[in-house]
C-alpha cells in the first residue's frame, strides 16, 4: 500500500500509526499525518459514493478522541481521515467540509470531501450518537 499521493515525488516517512506519505508543495514536502480508518468501521453506498459511520465506532482506543477531526498534513490546518480498504489496500483521504446542527445548535454530522489529489469523487457522512 503506498502512502504517497499520486502524480507527486516521495519525501522523507514519519513513522507511527497516525503517520502517512509526503506531497510536494512547491518546494516544501507536506507530510500526510492523517489517521488512519479501515474501510469496515464505514457503510459504503456505491451509487452515491457515501462512506457513513457514527462517531462513536471511530474513537481511537489510544487517544480517546475524535481522530476524524485530526490534521491531514503536517503544514496546514485541514482536518479528516483516510479510509483504507481490507482488501486492497488503497486509501481515500477526506477533508471537513461542514457540519451539520439542529434547532438545538448541537452537532447532528460532519461531511467530508475527498482529497482532490488523490482522484474520485468521494464523500463521507460521520454522525454524532
Amino acid at each position: 500500500m503506498s502512502n504517497i499521493l499520486p502524480g507527486v515525488p516521495r519525501g522523507s516517512l514519519l513513522h507511527g500509526p497516525r503517520v502517512g506519505g509526503a506531497h510536494q508543495s512547491g518546494n516544501v514536502h507536506a507530510l500526510l499525518i492523517a489517521h488512519v480508518i479501515m474501510n469496515s468501521k464505514f457503510h459504503y453506498d456505491r451509487e452515491e459514493r457515501l462512506f457513513t459511520a457514527e462517531a462513536s465506532d471511530l474513537k481511537d482506543h489510544d487517544f480517546l478522541s475524535r481522530v476524524f477531526l485530526s490534521r491531514v498534513f503536517n503544514d496546514a490546518c485541514d482536518v479528516g481521515f483516510r479510509v483504507v480498504s481490507s482488501k486492497t489496500g488503497r486509501e481515500v483521504v477526506f477533508t471537513f467540509s461542514r457540519e451539520e446542527r439542529n434547532t438545538d445548535s448541537d452537532v447532528t454530522a460532519w461531511h467530508f470531501t475527498s482529497y482532490r489529489a488523490m482522484g474520485g469523487n468521494f464523500k463521507a457522512t460521520i454522525f454524532n450518537d
